[in-house]
């Protein structure tokens, strides 16, 4: 199919009601092999044990002395959001700004039985995180209490190479509006950029055998690559700065955790100084009961907040909003 695909656009026109001129086979979605990824798979954890260097905080606050009812009420016992969004150190002592992440914390079943066949309580929040002008950001906080439980979008690519992610034409044509926007909700008063993208590859499941189960790796914006002059270090989703040195990554693409997209602190601080702005995080989460093999409803908590940084830590608020079992 290939061959005859190169034949066609060597010889003819090519007409489609969106394109007018034959670019390349990403235009078909034919690609069926990223040469350019070498992961097969990631040894990324949904549910944060304790074990991974850039979750602070892990959590065993169970209850198991209380009905279902009682710890899905219990405000006290979760996490800070502030502390998981804290700076991190890694084994060399750099400090990293997780700019978007994702925190999931499981009861853990007993040994000897199915871990869905039993209930189990589960607790899960994320902070996705978001640069607004500097001048925006009281005005987008107090935009914030209102909006409840909302996320910004990023962008998702899984027509192209992770090698082509912010320069290639195969991503100019795929490119999504990952770039400034006014969400529509609530009718924000300000622009934002969201702070992570993903790379997603479509090879699993088809012709792409290098592949052994579907992943995906967190990106920093293409615009964040350019303007502060990272290039992608070839190694997953991993961008070096001029002198080589580690300058944003997935750690859930090395290493056993939950997803994750780490900053270095000072090229952060260097960004928000040289464009005049502020990274956001937007704040959801929810506590309640799954699995057990029926459809008994415990209730739930919602979790909701937004929180700025600052060279002291995150600042901000949260808040709770408990939906009663029946």
């Amino acid at each position: 199919m290939h061959e005859i695909m190169a034949y066609l656009a060597d010889h003819y026109q090519y007409l489609d009601h969106e394109d007018s001129a034959y670019q390349g086979p990403w235009q078909q979605e034919v690609r069926d092999i990223d040469p350019s990824c070498m992961l097969s798979s990631t040894p990324r954890e949904y549910h944060a044990t304790g074990k991974s260097w850039w979750v602070s905080k892990d959590y065993q606050n169970w209850g198991e002395h209380v009905d279902h009812e009682a710890w899905i009420a219990d405000k006290t016992g979760v996490p800070s959001i502030a502390d998981l969004l804290q700076i991190v150190s890694d084994a060399n002592g750099i400090h990293w700004i997780i700019v978007d992440g994702y925190f999931d914390w499981m009861q853990p079943s007993p040994p000897d039985v199915e871990q869905y066949s039993v209930e189990r309580r589960r607790l899960w929040m994320r902070g996705s995180g978001c640069f607004v002008r500097a001048d925006d950001a009281d005005k987008f906080m107090q935009w914030a209490k209102g909006v409840g439980r909302w996320m910004p979008e990023s962008s998702s690519y899984h027509n192209i190479f992770i090698g082509e992610y912010g320069w290639a034409d195969s991503f100019t044509h795929w490119k999504e509006e990952e770039g400034w926007r006014r969400p529509e909700r609530n009718a924000c008063p300000v622009m934002i950029l969201p702070a992570a993208a993903e790379y997603a590859p479509q090879g699993y499941g088809g012709f792409d055998c290098s592949i052994d189960q579907s992943f995906a790796v967190a990106l920093p914006p293409y615009e964040v690559v350019g303007k502060l002059g990272l290039q992608w270090s070839g190694n997953a989703g991993d961008y070096v700065d001029g002198d080589g040195k580690l300058a944003a990554f997935d750690p859930s693409a090395h290493e056993a955790g939950p997803r994750a997209l780490l900053l270095r602190e000072d090229l952060l601080n260097h960004y928000l100084s040289q464009e005049g702005l502020a990274l956001i995080w937007i704040v959801i989460g929810e506590k309640y009961v799954l699995g057990g093999g029926h459809s008994q409803f415990h209730g739930k908590l919602e979790i909701s907040g937004a929180y700025r940084y600052t060279p002291g830590g995150p600042e901000g608020f949260i808040s709770f909003a408990h939906t009663p079992g029946r």
